[in-house]
């Protein structure tokens, strides 16, 4: 046990004095390298440690192989243990040397100025250099099926027996001309949709780089809510345009056309009471109007097709409409986005057409305020 425990180191064979001289450190390294390359490993041995490699650049490496090709492996080692300040073992220069020549730069008509290191490891599957482009990305994720998307909300849920509730629908309105037998120019979709009061959009030109990005209006959270009616003769009715408010002094000092109803709420929003300012001024003139364009008998039913919103359905409207002669068939519940005309279609239309006005209408407003140097903003006021 003593002897196990007190262990005697083997003798080491003389070196060299230890100087500042780099013939002798170089010395002194290469027989301690051999002293490990020649120790046991394994039971009672010790396990060669990894030594401190000099990383050289492919331009020394380029200089070493071309010296050593002219001046010996020997004396090139010498050298460059001089002028880098480290040892540089004779074996490196070999190898250094041979990969130079076995590639055949010694050849070429100036030699060359550079031998980078050969790739180590297992070669890529893709090759040496892969330039993932934008390209090749939006191929790789086509063939995989996938395409550009834009976010979009909780998906609206349709009632389980769609067809059969759309055919029902189909059926409801066929009979309803048939048995009445109203003209296109008589049957009417409405529908109410809110209106930005400053609809402009959410991309402008800014300079390259910049954080954050102001567009007039992108904040102004003001609305407005249009009625928009069409007829199955493809006329666009005037529209009734409801503001905040609860007088007439909430409209804007604005000529409308006489044609329009220019109508108000509380909060904007349709409610009975608008619906019944529209069926009075609006609806009910045109479609008296629309009989006798058409020579038809003053009790002509027309045919009004609208959603289940609750001003839709109070009594006092659907009197009103029943006074007029116009007959009612609503649109099933959840089924507006498929079944409904102005949400398939014309709504969407009209607030393109509407954002690009006002687009137009304030590029032109910029030009005269560049061109009369006025110093107060553009007014975006309903005032």
């Amino acid at each position: 046990m003593y002897k196990f425990l007190i262990k005697t180191s083997s003798p080491r064979p003389p070196l060299l004095p230890k100087t500042d001289n780099p013939a002798f450190q170089s010395a002194n390294t290469e027989v301690e390298n051999i002293l490990v390359d020649n120790s046991p490993v394994g039971k009672g041995g010790t396990k060669r440690k990894r030594g401190n490699y000099n990383n050289y650049s492919p331009e020394v490496r380029a200089k070493m192989a071309k010296y050593a090709i002219e001046n010996g492996v020997q004396n090139t080692a010498r050298k460059f243990t001089t002028d880098l300040g480290s040892p540089v073992n004779e074996s490196t220069i070999r190898s250094i040397k041979s990969s130079y020549m076995r590639r055949g730069l010694h050849k070429q008509f100036e030699n060359a100025a550079e031998l980078p290191k050969k790739d180590r490891g297992r070669p890529l599957f893709l090759g040496k250099t892969l330039d993932l482009t934008k390209t090749w990305a939006e191929s790789v994720l086509h063939r995989l099926g996938y395409t550009k998307r834009k976010g979009t909300k909780a998906a609206r849920s349709q009632p389980e027996d769609f067809e059969k509730t759309k055919q029902d629908y189909i059926d409801r309105i066929e009979k309803c001309v048939e048995e009445n037998n109203i003209p296109d120019d008589l049957i009417f979709n409405w529908d109410q949709t809110g209106v930005n009061l400053i609809p402009g959009g959410d991309w402008t030109m800014d300079a390259k780089g910049s954080k954050q990005v102001n567009i007039v209006g992108i904040n102004d959270k003001r609305q407005i809510t249009a009625l928009l009616t069409i007829s199955k003769s493809g006329v666009l009715l005037p529209p009734q345009i409801i503001y905040a408010g609860t007088t007439e002094q909430c409209h804007p000092k604005y000529g409308f056309p006489k044609s329009w109803n220019i109508y108000h709420s509380e909060n904007h929003w349709s409610n009975t009471d608008t619906m019944l300012h529209y069926i009075e001024h609006l609806l009910v003139p045109y479609v008296t109007d629309k009989r006798d364009e058409l020579d038809l008998p003053l009790k002509q039913p027309a045919l009004a097709i609208f959603d289940v919103f609750s001003a839709h359905r109070h009594a006092s409207v659907l009197d009103a409409l029943h006074r007029a002669n116009i007959k009612v068939v609503y649109v099933p519940a959840g089924c507006t986005d498929q079944l409904q005309p102005l949400d398939l279609r014309l709504n969407k239309v009209y607030k393109d057409i509407l954002r690009a006005k006002f687009q137009d209408w304030y590029a032109d407003e910029v030009a005269k305020f560049l061109k009369k140097k006025r110093k107060n903003l553009i007014n975006l006021k309903l005032t």
